[in-house]
């Protein structure tokens, strides 16, 4: 509904909704202590003569591209500091390791715990591709497959020296974590994949995902609303933040829809992992060798 209410590009909806919501805060905000015309002086005279100058079309105009403006540094500030979160969590400058050399370890088991949460019955059906696909690697160069991975993510396959002692049977199981591993952290890229190899999929996929960007980069501003409705109105206007709440659920949910849409791709076929892809011609040149 919200995204038939602003229609038109991802790149100019999701920052102009922002925006206005944010114009909607300030206004709630400063609105009863802003000047009449008679009154103004300063910059909210400016103001005035402003609007009086350029009039009422061309004002709004401006309006709506100041408000897309800060809708865009509104969304791109909460972007950064989800990475800085994400980055801090995965220590990615290296700090906690520093203090705790089997953070990485620890940390990559506890993501694994929450993706068995998080990740809905459906992409657990990606997982038997990728065990097919491992069970075809033929022994003579399954170490090989299994080192080149342990440089990648050692956390996963462990070091060089226990991979060359380990049973092909537990190299191949390390093998099928690796690849998993790899495809639930590869969303944006098998996205662009699907939109190359199946244009309806990735129609579905985008509709879901556009909606759910708009929700999750709207609930921020709508909490400043209701901040400010509390402050000019009533405390009790602080229960608005349950309705941010649930907008904020509604993204999340319709982004979880949107990876649902990449997974059944992969299951039916209509998509393929970028690391299988790989594996597969690396299999293949090896039974062409032998």
């Amino acid at each position: 509904m919200l995204t038939a209410l602003l229609p038109g590009s991802r790149d100019l909806r999701t920052p102009l909704g922002v925006g206005l919501v944010l114009g909607v805060a300030a206004w709630i905000a400063i609105g009863p202590s802003f000047p009449t015309r008679g009154t103004a002086t300063g910059f909210e005279a400016f103001i005035y003569r402003t609007v009086e100058l350029i009039g009422p079309t061309a004002a709004t105009a401006l309006g709506i591209s100041v408000a897309f403006l800060a809708g865009a540094v509104a969304v791109e500030v909460v972007s950064v500091a989800s990475r800085i979160v994400a980055w801090v969590r995965e220590d990615k400058f290296g700090l906690i390791a520093k203090i705790d050399p089997d953070f990485h370890t620890r940390a990559y088991a506890a993501d694994r715990g929450r993706g068995a949460r998080a990740f809905s019955e459906a992409e657990y059906e990606v997982r038997p591709i990728i065990e097919s696909a491992v069970d075809e690697i033929p022994e003579s160069i399954v170490r090989d497959v299994g080192l080149e991975a342990s440089r990648l993510i050692h956390e996963i396959m462990g070091p060089d020296d226990e991979v060359r002692m380990l049973p092909i049977s537990e190299v191949r199981s390390r093998l099928a974590d690796f690849y998993y591993f790899r495809a639930q952290s590869s969303e944006s890229q098998l996205a662009v994949r699907l939109r190359v190899q199946n244009k309806d999929l990735w129609d579905d996929y985008d509709r879901w995902w556009s909606e759910g960007e708009l929700r999750t980069a709207l609930a921020p501003a709508l909490v400043l609303v209701v901040v400010a409705f509390s402050f000019q109105w009533t405390p009790w206007a602080m229960l608005g933040i349950v309705g941010c709440a649930l907008v904020l659920r509604q993204g999340v949910d319709r982004k979880r829809r949107a990876r649902a849409v990449v997974v059944q791709a992969l299951v039916n076929g209509a998509l393929t992992l970028p690391d299988l892809d790989a594996l597969t011609q690396k299999v293949a040149n090896a039974r062409r060798v032998r």
